[in-house]
């Protein structure tokens, strides 16, 4: 018997557009590879980053606390305008 999928789940696909901030979003921290397990890794993609004002080949500024990872635009370095 298959199960309904869970309606709460941060994990599940959808898209969503959110018009207020700030919200939350969900991310699971990888390994770089099989032979480093221990170097962990995190990739960001998705809309909300264009919802959140980020666009490709934009350079990033992140600003490392315990814990806690802030992460911002560096306006006018590296930013192309038309694609």
């Amino acid at each position: 018997m298959k199960h309904p999928a869970r309606q709460n789940s941060p994990h599940r696909r959808r898209r969503i557009h959110h018009h207020h901030f700030p919200y939350i979003r969900f991310a699971t921290v990888l390994a770089v590879s099989k032979r480093s397990p221990f170097l962990p890794s995190l990739l960001l993609r998705g809309d909300w980053l264009t919802e959140a004002g980020f666009l490709p080949h934009w350079k990033v500024r992140i600003t490392v606390h315990p814990r806690r990872l802030v992460i911002e635009p560096l306006l006018g370095v590296g930013m192309r305008t038309s694609y």
